[in-house]
This record gives structure tokens, sequence and C-alpha cells, in this order.
């Protein structure tokens, strides 16, 4: 669940009988930036929604592959809410 007037993106999930419930406050500089928000066709019909959006975060971690020094690895997903347009960009 997105909440465009605070920020914040909401994901819930049901496992093993709990819900897990995860907040994420979504600063408006990261929305700026129209090139990082991902889109992602929507499997399941939706009236007049065509694409979900995601926000990807990454964090720097020591790579052994690397010899050692730090390379970025995704962190989280954040969904950002639904894209109404036909088109994809």
């Amino acid at each position: 669940m997105w909440s465009e007037d605070t920020g914040t993106s909401y994901s819930i999930k049901y496992v093993d009988g709990k819900y897990i419930v995860v907040t994420h406050l979504v600063s408006q500089e990261d929305l700026k930036d129209e090139k990082r928000v991902k889109k992602f066709v929507a499997n399941k019909e939706m009236t007049g929604v065509k694409f979900i959006k995601m926000l990807p975060y990454w964090k720097a971690e020591s790579d052994p592959l690397c010899e050692g020094f730090e390379a970025l690895m995704p962190d989280k997903l954040v969904f950002v809410g639904f894209d109404k347009d036909k088109k994809e960009e």
C-alpha cells in the first residue's frame, strides 16, 4: 500500500500464521528521479492499471569476488504506486 500524502510505503505479508508489516518512508528527493523508479507490468487485471511502480534501494557491502572491495548489492524494492498509462517508458 502506498500513501502519496505522507510518502509511506507499507508491505504486508502473511507468513506462518502471522502478519509481517514493514513500513518505509520514501523521501520526495528519491521520487523526483524518474529514471530511478522502475515500472513492472501488472500480472493481474486491475481496472485502468497497466504498471506497478517500484523504487529500488542499494547498499554497499564487502564482496569477496571483488577482492574485498565494496560493491552495491540490492537492499530492498519499495512499492510507490501504480501507473495508469497504457504506454511503457
